[in-house]
């Protein structure tokens, strides 16, 4: 029996025509500026941290966490899929 897959829009998954390249090119862009980064850790838990990026490697970058002087890793893949997002320090989320 032959299955038909139907895939529809999953808004978890990358956009059609983005790649690596572009997520690094926008973290090295933010490099040094305070932002305000809201991470989705998966079963509805999503935290912000406001700090700032303080390395960026070939495939991850660090975030240095302005209240409790932490260092946390993020790779690109995850700025691509949008569980990791850069907003502006003043926004209330």
């Amino acid at each position: 029996m032959n299955k038909l897959l139907i895939f529809g829009y999953n808004r978890y998954m990358r956009e059609a025509g983005q790649n690596l390249d572009i997520a690094k090119k926008r973290v090295e862009m933010l490099r040094g500026t305070p932002v305000l980064l809201r991470v989705n850790e998966g079963r509805n838990r999503i935290n912000c941290y406001h700090g700032i990026i303080e390395e960026v490697y070939p495939s991850v970058f660090t975030f240095r966490i302005d209240d409790i002087d932490k260092v946390k890793t993020f790779s690109y893949n995850e700025v691509q899929t949008k569980n990791v997002m850069f907003l502006r320090p003043e926004t209330v989320v």
